[in-house]
């Protein structure tokens, strides 16, 4: 039986790379799913923009926002951003899951309107798409509050907003793959 190195792994930004897709993947058939669920359901009822059962949405947008963080630290790899001490993967600063920070220390450029999409989605791989509530009472208190009206809510998601994604993904997805593969 093969068993891969961990440091091989680790180190490889075509690992990270490669990860990312999967996750984008596997985002793309949650979204899939409810599309094609929620187009049976609304069959008579075109003006109906929530469905009151079970969403996966909220897993969709978290496995899509885990694959950019992985696609960006695929880039943190292949700039030797994070490395291995003691057995344990580290990064120069503290590894994290917020998608605009590594963003920023990538240093990508981003309009405003990719910038408010992805605070989104990090809340998503944060808490949204894993938990039924945020870690404070504070967070969770101020996305449902009435100033937060414009937010995404935990069930809604339109295809604008998941169009907004994709091309988003693909904008880094061009700079990642240019870094890593030129």
């Amino acid at each position: 039986m093969f068993v891969p190195d961990f440091e091989e792994v680790v180190t490889s930004p075509e690992e990270w790379f490669d990860k990312a897709e999967q996750l984008k993947y596997s985002a793309e058939i949650l979204f899939s799913f409810e599309k094609n669920r929620l187009s049976i359901k609304r069959e008579n009822r075109a003006d109906v923009i929530m469905d009151i059962g079970i969403s996966v949405k909220p897993q969709a947008v978290m496995l899509f926002g885990m694959a950019l963080e992985v696609l960006l630290k695929s880039l943190e790899v292949k700039r030797d951003m994070i490395k291995i001490i003691n057995g344990e993967i580290k990064g120069k600063k503290r590894i994290s899951h917020n998608i605009l920070n590594l963003i920023q220390e990538l240093q990508i450029q981003l309009d405003e309107k990719e910038i408010r999409y992805l605070e989104k989605v990090t809340r998503h791989i944060v808490w949204e798409g894993r938990y039924p509530t945020s870690m404070s009472k504070d967070d969770f208190t101020e996305e449902y509050t009435k100033k937060n009206i414009n937010k995404w809510y935990n069930t809604y998601i339109g295809d604008d907003d998941y169009n907004n994604l994709k091309s988003i993904y693909s904008k880094i997805y061009t700079v990642v793959d240019a870094a890593l593969f030129e």
